[in-house]
């Protein structure tokens, strides 16, 4: 059942007043902070990101990652 549009969820994600100084200033803070807390874990960050790329690349590929590390096992048992 499809409802007309005016019955759907109304909400706002911009700010209606007209622009309190309170308002205005947040943007800039946010910004500040995530930088400060960027710039003390960024070597955690980029560690992390190499993680998500390393990861979607090999689940992307599972048959082959496994194949590819099974290769060098039944090598290894059939050369024992």
């Amino acid at each position: 059942m499809n409802l007309p549009a005016h019955l759907g969820p109304r909400w706002s994600t911009a700010c209606l007043s007209a622009g309190s100084p309170a308002v205005i200033g947040e943007p800039g803070a946010l910004e500040q902070h995530l930088g400060l807390c960027l710039g003390r874990r960024r070597r955690l960050f980029v560690l992390r990101c190499g993680a998500d790329t390393l990861q979607a690349f090999v689940t992307a590929r599972v048959i082959s990652t496994v194949a590819l590390l099974a290769v060098p096992v039944v090598l290894a048992a059939w050369l024992w």
